[in-house]
């Protein structure tokens, strides 16, 4: 297996699986600065080795950007730790162990879903010149970015700042959702309860307008949707749903800005946009390189499914890889609506990134088009959700919002 693979220390040799993650063309360079640096000449050091201490400076860049900024990072507060710890264990999901008197950062969370999509990519038998850290920064209306550092070998994605809190309270939002979501329109039965056996508990389509337009404000007053009201989940089976849904959607967010690395976006110029705590230098995109980022990020997250055909949690798990994705778009659709006001979503603009509900609906075609249309189903759902739901949950987003400024105002 690929995880346990071993290194052979001598200085060339190296395991063919290695070969496939790591580019051998950078290999002399990163070998040379890394034995410099030790001060030990006659020392072998194996292509694993040089790329992690790529990442460990790419990580010191990193720090060096909060030192010079002043910003730091959010820590979560030890309720909300013992949430996301006590729901991630629950659903299966690993997460990042505390030492005692600490607690979860998110620091700690995107150190964890780093590793996943690096041992994805490494399933797959592609490629990674460099050595990444992800690390948390205020982007404003970006929910993530890349960068490479000074080193051509380096680079750092940066997540919005309060991103992994406002995609878990959304994940719970629509969780609930399904409540009133109907398995066709002639049916009284709802998907939450003929499909996924959930006791009824009387959530309605208003309830998801109030909890979205709050959670929403929060987030864009605030920059945390945590300074609004947490929503609960009722009982054993809604919080593993809406983990799962978390995770696959934050580990798509990351794996998107890794995309961009392993199709050599990188070569795009760079563009330099306004934060809280200084300017931030992104690599420039265009559209078909975030349509093409999105879709190798889909497929390394489809690509360890589990695919057993006579097995329905092979049947749940492929959605979840898809509806994740689905979920964090249907997110930056609302977002996008608080932003700009009342628009047609669902049309194209012009701009460095599309408009998120097309890209939900590529990634949506992209798999029926491979699968049949059996890995959407989840996906399906959420992109068909946000018609009605977008327009008041935007309304009653602004209104919270212009409620805000009048009174701070005063």
């Amino acid at each position: 297996m690929l995880s346990n693979a071993r290194l052979n220390p001598v200085k060339h040799t190296i395991t063919t699986d290695l070969v496939f993650f790591y580019s051998t063309e950078r290999y002399e360079t990163l070998v040379k600065r890394t034995l410099k640096k030790k001060a030990a000449p006659k020392k072998t050091i194996s292509l694993k080795q040089a790329f992690a201490e790529e990442k460990r400076l790419a990580r010191v860049e990193y720090k060096k950007m909060l030192m010079t900024s002043g910003y730091q990072p959010d820590c979560m507060s030890s309720d909300r730790s013992a949430e996301f710890a006590r729901e991630f264990k629950r659903a299966g999901i690993p997460q990042p162990v505390a030492r005692p008197g600490e607690v979860i950062t998110f620091q700690g969370l995107l150190d964890d879903l780093s590793w996943n999509i690096e041992e994805l990519i490494r399933e797959r038998g592609h490629k990674l010149n460099y050595g990444v850290h992800v690390g948390e920064w205020p982007l404003g209306e970006f929910q993530a970015s890349v960068t490479r550092t000074t080193s051509r070998n380096r680079a750092i994605v940066l997540v919005n700042s309060g991103l992994i809190s406002l995609v878990y309270q959304m994940a719970k939002i629509m969780t609930y959702s399904l409540e009133f979501v109907h398995m066709d329109e002639d049916s009284d039965e709802t998907i939450a309860c003929k499909l996924l056996g959930w006791e009824p508990i009387g959530w309605t389509k208003q309830d998801s307008i109030e909890w979205i337009g709050k959670t929403l404000a929060a987030y864009v007053i605030h920059g945390d949707c945590r300074a609004g009201k947490r929503l609960p989940l009722s009982d054993s089976t809604r919080p593993t749903f809406a983990t799962n849904l978390t995770f696959m959607a934050e580990l798509f967010v990351v794996a998107h800005e890794y995309a961009h690395l392993l199709l050599e976006h990188v070569k795009a110029p760079k563009m330099v946009f306004a934060t809280p705590y200084g300017d931030v230098e992104a690599l420039g995109q265009n559209q078909r390189n975030e349509f093409d980022a999105d879709l190798a990020a889909a497929d390394l997250l489809i690509a360890s499914a589990n695919w057993g055909s006579d097995d329905p949690a092979g049947f749940v798990d492929v959605n979840f890889r898809v509806a994740g994705p689905c979920l964090f778009f249907v997110v930056a659709v609302f977002l996008e609506g608080v932003r700009i006001g009342p628009h047609d979503f669902t049309a194209n603009k012009s701009g460095s990134h599309p408009a998120p509900y097309c890209r939900l609906t590529r990634i949506l075609d992209h798999f029926h088009r491979r699968y049949g249309g059996s890995t959407n189903f989840l996906g399906e759902i959420f992109r068909q959700m946000i018609f009605p739901l977008v327009v008041p949950s935007v309304e009653k987003t602004q209104s919270l919002i212009s409620a805000h400024n009048s009174t701070k105002g005063k």
